[in-house]
């Protein structure tokens, strides 16, 4: 329970952090149960130093240091996410184990850092322009017979019935563009076992990990509130590179609303690669 009650603290808190992260709060939270699902099928050893590379706002990284009893170092860029996850840590502590949160780029780490055993990247990649030099990076960094365990996003694996209205459809097109002009890549997912097999990794597991849901949705959903906020915070950002006109905006979040209430099949899958270092 004590994952829920993060969970819990975070949507409570969601209107306390800045609008361009409020997605990524929303996304923790709703992704709780998935997330925790990883935690019994890694291998990692009880009490060995573990990173949580590019961690957010900390959930994983207290849900690493519960079920390993280890010392994990939370590693992000974003001040404002580790503040909150200094702050749920404090709220909801990790029964055992303990967790430090260190503002950093997992790109450039300091080489007189300690070395984890592990460590953990979820749904980073696709935000890194230089993945497989990241990758090389993380596999140096590491301890000799730890793992890297990368989960992230392919949106190959989506499949949507009814599909999005047009107009919708043309605007999540443009956020994953941008995404692509960022340096990112939502099609990652195919790529991570080659990316460890570059960085000489050995590939212990490789599973694209399925989910599908037939579901009745109204605007005030959750789920909903989030599909939608993700694309409206970045309204300057596709205006500005050209992705879109206003009128092609308004029209997309238009046709979003116009859409629910709606009955939904949902399916999608995230790939993961569980690798060890030799």
């Amino acid at each position: 329970m004590r994952g829920a009650d993060r969970d819990r603290y975070l949507l409570e808190r969601r209107h306390q952090v800045s609008a361009a992260r409020r997605w990524l709060l929303l996304q923790t939270a709703y992704t709780g149960e998935a997330r925790r699902s990883t935690l019994d099928r890694l291998p990692f050893a009880p009490g060995s130093p573990i990173y949580d590379l590019g961690c957010g706002f900390g959930a994983m990284s207290l849900e690493l240091a519960e079920r390993f009893a280890a010392t994990v170092v939370g590693l992000d860029v974003d001040a404002e996410c580790l503040k909150t996850a200094g702050e749920l840590a404090q709220a909801v502590p990790p029964a055992r184990g303990q967790v430090e949160f260190r503002r950093a780029d997992v790109t450039q780490l300091p080489p007189q850092w300690p070395r984890p055993h592990s460590a953990v990247a979820r749904f980073l990649l696709q935000h890194l322009p230089e993945p497989e030099q990241a990758v090389v990076a993380w596999s140096q960094l590491i301890q000799s017979g730890g793992y890297l365990f990368l989960e992230d996003v392919d949106d190959g694996y989506t499949v949507q019935y009814p599909p999005p209205p047009p107009p919708w459809q043309r605007l999540l097109e443009a956020f994953t563009q941008l995404q692509a002009l960022r340096g990112g890549d939502r099609q990652v997912g195919r790529k991570l076992a080659h990316l460890c097999l570059h960085a000489g990794l050995k590939l212990v597991r490789v599973e694209c990990v399925p989910w599908a849901t037939v579901r009745r949705e109204s605007l005030e959903d959750p789920a909903v509130a989030f599909e939608r906020e993700r694309v409206v915070e970045e309204k300057s950002a596709l205006l500005e590179a050209g992705l879109v006109t206003p009128e092609e905006f308004e029209q997309g979040i238009a046709a979003f609303a116009a859409a629910f209430p709606r009955v939904t099949y949902l399916s999608t899958a995230t790939v993961q690669v569980l690798a060890q270092k030799l």
